[in-house]
């Protein structure tokens, strides 16, 4: 039951969030689907390439996640941005 719950929240916040970047309020399940298994899968893949720089400590830190998308200016300076807008707001 949690999966199908679970499931179903990430259609609703990833459906939320298309419409929020112009999509249709009520954009078809499919695109919403699709979108979120690219999601998914990139966060995994992120995920096993951060554990797979941090196999020494056996933890990931943030550190080893910033690592990962090093390479990809774009999404680096995007996550850096991010952070420090979290800093600033807590």
């Amino acid at each position: 039951m949690y999966c199908l719950v679970f499931v179903h929240q990430t259609h609703l916040t990833v459906g939320r969030m298309m419409h929020g970047f112009g999509d249709d309020l009520h954009p078809f399940s499919e695109t919403v689907e699709c979108v979120d298994d690219l999601t998914t899968s990139f966060i995994a893949a992120m995920t096993r390439q951060a554990l797979a720089n941090s196999k020494k400590r056996g933890h990931v830190r943030l550190e080893d996640l910033m690592f990962a998308i090093r390479k990809d200016r774009k999404k680096f300076n995007r996550a850096k941005e991010l952070l420090e807008t979290h800093e600033e707001i807590n």
